[in-house]
C-alpha cells in the first residue's frame, strides 16, 4: 500500500491541485471493493482526503446501479460459466425463471442483461483478478495431496494457448487476418487439480514462445510444454534455476545421441529414451548442456519426440521411463 500511494500522486496543478495516476487510482478502488476494507483508513494511508476517495469509488461503481452492488456482478458471471449460458439474454432469462431462489444466490434484484453489461464494461477488472486469486489460493490447499500418477511431492505445471476465433466487425482490436479476428488464450495449469496459475489474453498474431518472458518459474516445478514453446535460451535458465521441463521436441529438431537407456518396447509405448546433445549450432548456443530424448509410440502409425533436461526427476531414478505417468510421455 505504501508504494501505492508514492505512485498515486504524480504532480501538481498551477492551484495547488494534485493530479493522480489513472492505474494508481483503479488499483486503490479496487481494494476499496475487497471484503473488510475501510475506505477511510486506504485515504488515510494513501494521504488523500475520505470524500475524494469516496467519490472514485462510487464513479467506478456507477452509483445509477444501486440495486447490481458489486459481489453479484461475478456471482452472475460464475452462474453463466458453470451453467453454460451463451449470451446475456440468456443469463438473464435462466435465473428469471427461478425467482424465488435468487435471494439465496446473493441477488437483491433480478439479473438484467444491459446492467451486467455495463458493469463489466466500467467496473475495475482488478476486482474480478482479485477474487479469482483468492479462491485459486483456497482451492489449492484442498488438492495439494491429489494423485497425479507419479510420486512427485513438487508442483507440475502444463503450458499451453488455444486460439478464439471472433468476428472482425465485433471486435477490430483482434485482427488475425483480413477477414477474421481471434485472440490466444495462454494458460498456465496446475496438473494437481487443474487450477489456473496463470492466464494471458493476446491478439491471435502473438506467437506462443513470446508469453513465455511473462512467467515468473517456481522453484523445483516441472513444466509441461508444447512445440510452440521452444526457446532454447529460455529452457536453458530454467534448467539453470534448479526447474524441470518437458517438452514436445519439433519434426526438424538435430539430436545427436551420446548413448541410450534400456526401455520395456513390449510393455510400453516408449521406443527409446536417449542422452545426447543439439546438433544445430544456434540451438546449441541456446543450450549447450546434454539433454534427454524420448520417443513414444503414438495412438496412429506415428511417433511423437519428447526431450527432457538431463537431470532425472525424483521418482525416475528408481522407477525408470517405462512407468512414468501418461501426462509424462503423452503422444500427440
Amino acid at each position: 500500500m505504501q508504494e501505492q500511494a508514492r505512485r498515486l500522486v504524480v504532480g501538481r496543478k498551477c492551484d495547488g491541485r494534485a493530479v493522480y495516476d489513472e492505474a494508481a487510482k483503479a488499483e486503490l478502488v479496487a481494494a476499496c471493493g475487497r471484503s473488510g476494507a475501510s475506505v477511510s483508513r486506504l485515504a488515510r494511508v494513501c494521504g488523500i482526503n475520505a470524500n475524494q476517495l469516496s467519490r472514485w469509488v462510487r464513479g467506478h461503481s456507477q452509483r445509477r446501479q444501486r440495486a447490481f452492488a458489486v459481489s453479484p456482478a461475478p456471482r452472475a458471471m460464475a452462474f453463466a460459466q458453470l451453467t453454460f449460458r451463451e449470451s446475456l439474454r440468456d443469463i438473464e432469462a435462466c435465473p428469471a425463471t427461478q425467482a424465488h431462489w435468487l435471494y439465496h444466490l446473493g441477488f437483491r434484484s433480478p439479473v438484467a442483461r444491459n446492467t451486467l453489461a455495463n458493469a463489466n464494461a466500467v467496473r475495475p477488472w482488478q476486482i474480478y483478478a482479485d477474487l479469482a486469486q483468492r479462491l485459486i489460493g483456497i482451492a489449492r490447499p484442498l488438492y495439494a495431496n491429489k494423485p497425479i500418477g507419479v510420486e512427485l511431492k513438487q508442483a507440475v505445471y502444463a503450458f499451453d494457448a488455444t486460439t478464439i476465433d471472433l468476428c472482425l466487425s465485433v471486435y477490430p482490436w483482434a485482427p488475425l487476418r483480413s477477414a477474421k479476428a481471434a485472440i490466444k488464450l495462454h494458460t498456465l495449469l496446475d496438473v494437481r487439480g487443474s487450477l489456473p496459475n496463470f492466464i494471458h489474453i493476446s491478439d491471435g498474431k502473438t506467437h506462443e514462445v513470446n508469453v513465455l518472458d511473462l512467467l515468473t518459474p517456481e522453484p523445483g516445478a516441472f513444466y509441461l510444454l508444447d512445440r510452440g514453446y521452444t526457446d532454447f535460451d529460455w529452457l536453458h535458465a530454467l534448467h539453470a534455476a534448479g526447474r524441470f521441463f518437458v517438452i514436445r521436441a519439433k519434426r526438424n529438431l538435430r539430436f545427436k545421441r551420446r548413448y541410450s537407456q534400456p526401455v520395456d518396447r513390449a510393455g510400453t509405448k516408449i521406443l527409446c529414451d536417449q542422452i545426447g546433445r543439439l546438433e544445430i549450432y544456434y540451438s546449441r548456443q541456446g543450450y549447450p548442456n546434454a539433454t534427454r530424448r524420448v520417443v513414444v509410440r503414438g495412438s496412429s502409425a506415428g511417433r511423437c519426440s519428447w526431450r527432457y533436461r538431463s537431470r532425472r526427476p525424483p521418482s525416475a531414478r528408481s522407477s525408470g521411463p517405462s512407468h512414468w505417468p501418461a501426462w509424462y510421455t503423452a503422444p500427440s
